[in-house]
């Protein structure tokens, strides 16, 4: 068995997305330079037809050492596309760190992704809804700050053989 790493998010408080009609576009939210532009993990709250009002709908992710898009840039595309039109919108933002050091690694961002979506089953992520990445096996999630309604933490052994 492999030793257990642990992960620990630090969650932004959360941010309403306003609607601008007269541009007929979303304003991103005011984020913290530093925390904006940086690399990290979402959620998106907002109301759905069928599960009511405040809802998670989507946990995502990006990486500046992958993707090149901070959190804003992506939160953004998000907001241009697959959110268009959605009403109550809210997004937290978080801070992923290994041993008190922000984490950079594509690979291991997106293993923390999966372990969140599988534990919290948000209403329009696709992948990973059922099973975790097979290398989130010996992460533990915790989560920390202004969670919003996700679990405190999850663990890969949790979701996978």
């Amino acid at each position: 068995m492999a030793p257990i790493k642990i992960i620990d998010i630090y969650w932004e408080e959360p941010h309403a997305i306003k609607y601008d009609r007269e541009n007929d576009s979303y304003l991103p939210p005011a984020f913290h330079p530093t925390v904006a532009t940086s690399s990290g993990v979402y959620q998106i709250y907002g109301n759905h037809p069928v599960y009511g009002s405040h809802v998670l709908l989507y946990i995502g992710q990006t990486s500046l050492n992958k993707s090149g898009q901070s959190l804003i840039k992506r939160i953004q595309q998000h907001l241009n596309s697959r959110f268009w039109f959605r009403i109550g919108l809210i997004v937290h933002i978080g801070q992923v760190k290994q041993k008190n050091k922000i984490v950079t690694n594509s690979e291991l961002i997106k293993d923390v992704e999966s372990l969140l979506i599988v534990a919290n089953a948000p209403a329009l992520n696709q992948q990973h809804i059922d099973t975790p990445r097979p290398t989130a096996k010996n992460l533990l999630v915790v989560n920390w700050g202004f969670t919003g309604n996700i679990v405190p933490e999850c663990s890969g052994y949790s979701y996978l053989p």
